[in-house]
C-alpha cells in the first residue's frame, strides 16, 4: 500500500511539473500602467504595451512601447523597440531566457538610439502563478552611459490565456513598478 501511495504521489508531482512547464508561454500581448520614482520627489507614469511570439522552439521576437510623463515639468519619455530572445528549460518548471533589445528613446529634448542585453528566469510554481526575474544593461547612444536594470514580475493567471501582472524594478537605483493584463496565446 505504501509503494502504491508513493508511486501515485510521484506521478502526481511529475504531472504537475509537466503541466507547469507547459504554462510558460512566450506568445503574449500585455497592456498596463507604469510608474517610475525619480530622484527626489519627482516621478513619471504612463502606459505600456509589450508583446512577443515564438519564432521556433527556442527563439522569440517581440516589441514594446511605453509612454512616461513626469509629474513636474513638460515633456515625457517614449520608449519603443524590438527584442529578440532565446529560452531553454533549466528544470521542469523553470526556463532560462536572454534578450537583445534595440530601441529608441524620444524625449522633449533629444532622441536617442538604445541597445541592451538581459538575462533571467521564468518559473511556474503552480498553474496560477509564474515568477519572472530579469537583470541587464541598456546603453543609450547620446547619453554618457547607460543604465543597469533588475526586476521581478509576477503573473497571476486567471485562466490559461489571461493573467494579471505586477512588477517591481530598479533602473540604476530609481525604483519602478507596473501593473498590467496579459493575454497569452
Amino acid at each position: 500500500m505504501r509503494k502504491i501511495l508513493l508511486g501515485a504521489l510521484f506521478l502526481a508531482g511529475t504531472a504537475g511539473s509537466a503541466m507547469a512547464a507547459e504554462a510558460i508561454k512566450y506568445n503574449y500581448f500585455e497592456l498596463g500602467y507604469n510608474y517610475l520614482d525619480l530622484s527626489g520627489s519627482n516621478h513619471a507614469d504612463g502606459f505600456y504595451v509589450d508583446g512577443a511570439f515564438d519564432l521556433s522552439r527556442h527563439f522569440y521576437l517581440g516589441g514594446y512601447y511605453s509612454d512616461l510623463s513626469p509629474n513636474r515639468g513638460r515633456g515625457g519619455l517614449d520608449r519603443y523597440g524590438a527584442k529578440l530572445g532565446f529560452h531553454t528549460g533549466l528544470t521542469g518548471i523553470t526556463d532560462f531566457y536572454s534578450e537583445l533589445k534595440l530601441g529608441q528613446f524620444e524625449s522633449r529634448f533629444d532622441d536617442s538610439f538604445s541597445y541592451g542585453a538581459f538575462v533571467g528566469t521564468r518559473t511556474t510554481f503552480n498553474p496560477h502563478f509564474e515568477l519572472i526575474t530579469k537583470a541587464g544593461y541598456t546603453e543609450v547612444d547620446k547619453a554618457n552611459d547607460g543604465y543597469f536594470e533588475a526586476g521581478v514580475k509576477g503573473l497571476f493567471k486567471i485562466s490559461r490565456a489571461h493573467a494579471f501582472t505586477a512588477e517591481f524594478e530598479s533602473l540604476d537605483g530609481d525604483l519602478g513598478a507596473n501593473v498590467g493584463f496579459r493575454f497569452m496565446f
